[in-house]
């Protein structure tokens, strides 16, 4: 037997009221159903009590009066719905639903869901969807919502003028196809004209004409790919092996066949009579033909004359191609009598490219090598130039000289640092930031780390200044602790040290060939600040109070302190700058650089101050410093004339670009 819950009454039916009598019964009699379903009540004549018990003394003396109203609950329920949907009225229906508007507070589904009730006893003849959405469109609350609805309406009706318009293009399209069909022929003929320019030959890969066209020009050309006559590499199907950098110049070459170009291509033409140096003259292989040919950095095509044409021709069968490519000599304004141009492998030593040639009209004229193609074959560098350094200095050998200076994290003797604190600034203990439980056993190890390390130290008792620590994590895996010192600092008191500019740094390293670039190990922490100072760098942690006893990062009188230091320990050696823990060291030639870096190195390990390895490079031709690229020009000559080539790293920097002189 189901259980009877107890369910509050629902409350009791109004006639009374003035607005749609059968509206509201249909939505009374609805939660009369849902409270005797919820009940559990199963018995007719108990179903219908209910029905009327809850419906009220008002709809019990209608019901009165009513005849056969029988003794069940079916009976009982269709003789009051008839009774109150006679009172039905339609076109008042519809007249509440069109004056139904947004109540002040009610969202929009609420409102959706009134009218979809109201519209239940108007019996729309249209879409009721429709009706709902112009009633929401009049009668929200909303100005936004009007015109968004507005211009959905408005884009319905542009998208329906579209399709009309594109089915009656359609439609007339079809007409004017049928009418082209009965055409004359002369119309079928064009037709076709216009669809051979559309088509593409597989030959040489234009449009406007068939493969194997007498127009094309392929018709009587070898592909430099398979070696086939026919058609051009760029649309050869067969396969090769050729190295990339060999397809990658035919393929420059195939772009370059429609010599239409109007830039006007300079070079040095020199006469067949006048002795060159034997420096600038290279025998090349072309097609397996040796030919000596001149190296011109200036030109910008290469030249064959007509003897040496002719040699290619006889032997290999190489074609000439029509050209109206214009060439003029160095600083002449009259064009060069040009037969055309000629392709070829050119070779020389283990490098091999595909190359273009123009052919001059002139028998012994002698063969020029382009700029590009002498770069590419690698007889050519433009740019600066550096003589190869042998490096006797190796860091194994340093490391055996100087053992203490790669050890560790060393700490600069016969040295306390002081920090300078405005007293009036009263000290502030700062609560602890919260660490997240996932990351509290790296950072307690990191911390055991530093204190076995010597650079913090556990606090004991009472001390003014607390700040909280943060950890940052690494791309690694690893994390770094960190301290917020900016309460701190509005107390500590800066020390005005200069830091020397880059500009400045780079004067004294003008006509340096030779480099070393040295890296402090954890700089800040080799500076030990004195008792006092330490107080200032007291920072809590999930295991405590811990603080500093040497320099850190964060305070802000730090950079200068650490400058200053550095540059203290560094003074009176030749040959080496720093700028905070970067320090370079140079020289004009290997012996001075060399000199230079055993002075640093000795006075570092005299000062108990260690370097990281990892970061160091020694004994360079070449070097990044500073974010620039120091590169050293004509280092074979004497130092007097040697001269420092400098770079940016990154393109942002190129305002800073800048070639210092000796």
């Amino acid at each position: 037997m189901a259980k009877v819950l107890d369910l509050p009454a629902i409350p009791p039916f109004s006639v009374s009221e003035t607005s749609s009598s059968a509206q509201r019964w249909d939505k009374w009699t609805n939660s009369l159903d849902y409270y005797i379903r919820a009940s559990g009540i199963s018995d007719q004549k108990q179903k219908r009590a209910i029905l009327l018990h809850l419906a009220g003394a008002e709809v019990q003396e209608i019901f009165e009066t009513l005849p056969d109203t029988g003794e069940d609950y079916k009976t009982a329920l269709e003789k009051l719905n008839a009774h109150f949907n006679s009172c039905k009225n339609i076109a008042f229906e519809r007249h509440v639903f069109r004056q139904a508007t947004q109540r002040a507070g009610e969202s929009m589904d609420a409102f959706v869901t009134r009218l979809r009730t109201l519209a239940k006893t108007c019996q729309f003849d249209t879409s009721l969807d429709e009706m709902i959405r112009d009633q929401v469109i009049e009668k929200c609350a909303s100005n936004d919502l009007l015109s968004i609805a507005r211009s959905f309406e408005l884009a319905d009706r542009q998208a329906l003028e579209i399709e009309q318009k594109f089915e009656s293009s359609t439609h007339l399209n079809s007409i004017e196809r049928n009418r082209d069909f009965q055409q004359p022929r002369r119309n079928s003929a064009k037709r076709e004209d216009n669809n051979r320019q559309k088509c593409v030959c597989y030959c040489c890969g234009n449009e406007g004409h068939r493969a194997k066209d007498v127009q094309c020009p392929a018709l009587d050309k070898t592909c430099r790919r398979c070696g086939k006559s026919g058609h051009f590499a760029r649309v050869c199907r067969q396969k090769t092996n050729k190295p990339k950098q060999y397809r990658e110049n035919a393929r420059q070459l195939e772009q370059s066949d429609d010599d239409s170009s109007e830039n006007e291509c300079l070079f040095t033409l020199t006469a067949h009579n006048v002795h060159h140096r034997s420096d600038s003259l290279h025998m090349l292989e072309i097609e397996h033909i040796p030919v000596q040919m001149l190296i011109d950095s200036g030109a910008s095509v290469n030249v064959l004359d007509l003897e040496t044409y002719h040699r290619l021709k006889a032997r290999k069968g190489v074609q000439l191609m029509p050209s109206t490519l214009p060439v003029y000599a160095y600083s002449s304004t009259t064009r060069l009598n040009i037969l055309g141009t000629v392709s070829g492998r050119v070779k020389c030593n283990s490098a091999e490219i595909v190359a273009k040639f123009v052919v001059v009209h002139d028998q012994h004229a002698g063969c020029l090598l382009g700029r590009q193609t002498a770069t590419q074959l690698g007889l050519l560098r433009v740019g600066p130039q550096v003589s190869s350094i042998n490096c006797a200095v190796s860091p194994h050998s340093l490391r055996q000289r100087y053992p203490s200076v790669f050890d560790g994290v060393g700490k600069l003797t016969n040295y306390q640092q002081k920090i300078s604190i405005n007293t009036n600034i009263k000290p502030v203990a700062q609560p602890p930031r919260r660490i997240p439980f996932h990351v509290r056993k790296q950072v307690s190890a990191k911390l055991e780390e530093l204190e076995r390390l010597d650079i913090i130290e556990e606090v004991r008792g009472p001390t003014p200044w607390v700040s909280p620590l943060v950890v940052v994590p690494k791309s690694s895996g690893e994390i770094r602790v960190c301290v917020d010192m900016r309460q701190v600092n509005t107390a500590v008191i800066r020390e005005r040290y200069p830091i020397p500019t880059v500009e400045e740094s780079l004067q004294d390293l003008n006509g340096a060939a030779v480099f070393s670039k040295l890296d402090l190990k954890w700089g800040y922490h080799q500076i030990e600040l004195d008792e006092q100072s330490r107080e200032l760098t007291t920072f809590t942690t999930h295991d405590g109070l811990y603080r500093y006893k040497r320099l850190m990062f964060g305070i802000s009188a730090a950079p200068e302190i650490y400058q200053h230091a550095i540059q203290q320990v560094l003074h009176g050696l030749p040959g080496v700058k720093n700028i905070s823990d970067d320090i370079i060291v140079f020289g004009k030639d290997k012996s001075e650089h060399d000199r230079n870096l055993h002075g640093v190195l000795a006075r570092l390990q005299e000062r108990g101050l260690t370097l990281n390895s990892a970061k160091c490079m020694f004994s360079v031709s070449e070097i990044t410093f500073l974010a620039l690229i120091f590169l050293p020009v004509g280092f074979a000559r004497t130092p007097s004339q040697s001269r420092l080539f400098v770079m940016p790293q990154h393109p942002r920097m190129l305002q800073r670009f800048a070639v210092f002189w000796a």
